[in-house]
């Protein structure tokens, strides 16, 4: 899987975010313990082909130098999902004011930016800001960046969401636009729209997939924080409003249910000139 499609997995969980939280009474320990021991095992893998570039002083090899880029990209282009996740665990973990799968969001999202860090040192070096590697890899970061703001805005808001954006000002922004969207009939044609841009923005990225089948994992450790009332029979997952009208027609199965299960323990109530 290549990293461009973790930024639509990343996406999806900010979208359905606040559907998980109600919904959900914890998140699944199956997929918890698979995204940690994937994304450690990227994080592993990144930092062996980073040390190893970083031990070439002189000009590095054409093939030193697309290693670099490809490695560039998948780093950058991963943050979404590494966010939203940590995000998404921070306000489980807060709604249920319990402290379970935060600390795993966090994990990764520190050995990220640790990652993040070593190829910003090592680029620096390698791509200066005049050329057009360097002017490249700064328009890649800016657009990730606002992209990932743009999409934790959808996530429920508070300290937890916003200590995961990269500018907290840019995060509120975006985050009363996302209220506006959530609170319009048209939520899902915004949300269509919306994926579609983002896809449209990262579609150009032809890098190779450095950890693809890692990629892969973690996707799917991802998708599988929700539960299995959130996608439909065909493995889909449903649209917000789908989740409210099975939640209010279950909520008036058990009214009913309720109801006749008290009216078959009551006894009958005859009128007086029926009295034998």
């Amino acid at each position: 899987m290549h990293a461009r499609e973790l930024v639509e997995i990343a996406a999806l969980v900010c979208l359905q975010g606040a559907e998980l939280s109600a919904v959900t009474t914890e998140l699944g320990e199956t997929a918890l313990s698979e995204y940690w021991v994937a994304s450690r095992c990227r994080l592993n893998e990144w930092s062996r082909r980073l040390r190893n570039l970083g031990h070439h002083d002189s000009l590095l090899a054409p093939t030193k130098r697309t290693a670099l880029a490809d490695l560039a990209v998948e780093i950058t282009i991963s943050q979404p999902l590494t966010r939203a996740v940590a995000a998404l665990a921070s306000v489980h973990d807060s709604r249920r004011e319990v402290a379970e799968s935060a600390a795993i969001g966090r994990n990764v999202l520190s050995g990220h930016n640790e990652a993040l860090s070593r190829l910003r040192a090592l680029t620096f070096a390698r791509w200066p800001n005049n050329t057009p590697r360097g002017r490249q890899w700064k328009k890649l970061n800016s657009q990730v960046e606002q992209w990932t703001d743009c999409l934790l805005g959808y996530l429920p808001g508070g300290p937890a969401t916003a200590a995961c954006a990269f500018d907290v000002t840019r995060y509120c922004e975006f985050a009363e636009d996302a209220a506006d969207h959530l609170a319009d009939r048209r939520t899902m044609a915004t949300q269509q729209l919306l994926l579609a841009s983002l896809r449209a923005q990262f579609a150009k990225l032809n890098s190779h997939s450095v950890c693809g089948d890692l990629n892969n994992r973690i996707a799917a450790a991802a998708l599988g924080l929700f539960g299995a009332e959130l996608f439909d029979s065909y493995g889909v997952l449903r649209s917000t409003w789908q989740n409210r009208m099975t939640g209010v027609a279950d909520d008036a199965l058990g009214m009913i249910e309720e109801l006749f299960t008290a009216e078959a323990v009551m006894p009958p109530n005859l009128p007086g000139r029926w009295s034998v």
